[in-house]
């Protein structure tokens, strides 16, 4: 039911019964409905020739209320496609044409197909801004979800490196920061799985700033400097020391809140 309303949302059908001519949206086109000896017949065109169909009929809308000469006349082409032409002639009528479309319309109608177009453009604008609002929403959710990946495999790499400190120092523990590392796993592998392209596209700006922007950078790094290889020598016990506090710390505060609530 949610489909058949927003497939019928997306519809564009603007029609003047007058001039005998109708537009509307067909899959990725538009399709262009003219009667001819008493017989239906359309064309289909891309977004990009609507626009420009549109542009053609503006200017030629321009320059026919400047026109000076009576003489029969080309009165302007289509930017970037050779199929359309507007030709006036000396009693004002004027030949649209567009690829198989070729028409003749006296001024009045001339000025109804501008404003035909008109509509059509502005229904198909309407429906782009809805269309770009989705897709922001959309973007939104996927960010969300891209960022839940990565900070699922922090997470998971956190976890890890916990249950192999517990598997040293807390054996009868080591259950806990397993479970939490089982759980941001097995997210991150389906993440991984649905996000394969977006992962894909990270690793190769995350390779791209690597050597355009950090390398340079580490370059510039005194490595042989002495009080450099002290500070990483000191950083790293550190968080030894601080792995093997929280190891031995932790049952014992699990064990005390046991005890409290027995008591309680």
């Amino acid at each position: 039911m949610d489909q058949q309303q927003e497939k019928k949302n997306d519809k564009i059908s603007v029609e003047d019964s007058a001039l005998g001519i109708r537009i509307e949206n067909f899959q990725d086109k538009f399709r262009l409905y003219w009667n001819e000896k008493d017989k239906q017949r359309f064309i289909d065109i891309t977004i990009r020739e609507l626009m420009s169909f549109f542009d053609m009929l503006l200017d030629g809308e321009t320059k026919l209320k400047t026109r000076v000469t009576k003489k029969s006349m080309l009165l302007c082409k289509s930017h970037g496609f050779q199929k359309g032409k507007i030709w006036v002639y000396y009693k004002g009528d004027l030949q649209v044409e567009w690829g198989y479309f070729l028409f003749k319309f006296t001024p009045m109608d001339f000025y109804k197909l501008v404003s035909l177009f008109k509509n059509a453009i502005e229904e198909l604008k309407k429906i782009q801004v809805i269309e770009s609002r989705k897709m922001e929403e959309k973007q939104h959710y996927v960010q969300l979800y891209f960022y839940s990946g990565l900070l699922s495999l922090a997470f998971a790499a956190f976890s890890l490196s916990t249950t192999v400190v517990f598997l040293f120092f807390a054996l009868e523990y080591i259950t806990y920061p397993f479970v939490m590392f089982s759980f941001s796993a097995v997210y991150f592998a389906v993440f991984f799985f649905f996000q394969q392209q977006s992962a894909k596209n990270l690793r190769e700006n995350v390779e791209e700033d690597f050597y355009t922007k950090l390398l340079p950078v580490l370059h510039t790094l005194p490595v042989n400097s002495r009080k450099l290889v002290e500070m990483f020598t000191i950083l790293l016990m550190v968080f030894t020391i601080m792995a093997i506090y929280f190891a031995k710390s932790i049952p014992k505060i699990i064990a005390f809140y046991s005890r409290s609530t027995r008591m309680m």
